[in-house]
């Protein structure tokens, strides 16, 4: 826990890293439109018209627009016999504004996956700061995949590594600690009241273990704490004892 952070902001994060550490399919494994970076974007195709429309029409579904108001506003300009020799011109103005607003709606899209992309980076950067104060002699190791982030991007297989590495790390130092006499005692003392929870455990011994040793660094990372409390409920071993 830093200086300027309070301990339930420590927890939180506490409690963060326990789903991170819990979650069968990451969120960066998940598909979604636009995943592969890569991939140069080509002009509107039928799927992809098709998939925005649909996109669209929920979202003012759950703005509340009603079918009969959506069918109103799509035909606010009935055709008239008398602009039959205008109608090509019509079509052609409708289908270009249809697909301008479907533009607009991959724009806005391809928005939201650029800002998911960089929460994905800085929460990167965080991982590799915390396996480098963890395990310092993973320097060379933790510069290595940051070159490989800045070149080929952030994908699905590389924060996998990361991760488990991370998580590998993390994992190491909670079973050391699992080794001391006073740490057991602090997860034995709060285990009871706390059942088969891992939040409520970790949230419990967060402050004990922090008391116990102020300036150990594994207890200033909330991934350490987190990897802690589940393998507690996982082993059973302070129960038996």
């Amino acid at each position: 826990m830093s200086k300027t952070e309070d301990l339930p902001t420590f927890q939180n994060h506490v409690i963060d890293e326990i789903r991170l550490l819990q979650d069968r399919l990451p969120e960066w494994r998940r598909v979604g439109p636009y995943a592969d970076h890569l991939r140069p974007l080509d002009p509107l195709e039928r799927r992809e018209a098709e998939r925005l429309d649909r996109l669209l029409r929920q979202a003012r579904a759950a703005a509340g627009e009603r079918n009969r108001e959506r069918t109103r506003r799509e035909r606010a300009r009935p055709w008239s016999e008398d602009e039959r020799w205008t109608l090509r011109k019509r079509v052609w103005r409708e289908r270009r504004d249809r697909e301008r607003e479907l533009l607009e709606q991959r724009e806005q899209t391809l928005l939201e996956r650029e800002q998911e992309l960089a929460r994905l980076r800085a929460q990167l950067d965080r991982w590799l700061a915390d396996i480098e104060q963890l395990a310092p002699e993973l320097h060379a190791w933790c510069a290595e995949q940051d070159r490989r982030s800045a070149d080929m991007g952030l994908t699905p297989a590389l924060l996998d590594e990361i991760h488990q590495r991370r998580t590998q790390i993390a994992e190491r130092h909670a079973r050391e600690l699992l080794a001391r006499a006073d740490v057991r005692a602090v997860i034995g003392a709060s285990i009871g009241a706390a059942g088969r929870d891992p939040s409520a455990l970790a949230r419990a011994i967060t402050p004990l273990l922090i008391a116990l040793d102020p300036a150990a660094s594994a207890f200033q990372q909330p991934v350490v704490i987190a990897a802690l409390a589940l393998l507690c409920l996982r082993d059973g071993d302070i129960e038996r004892r």
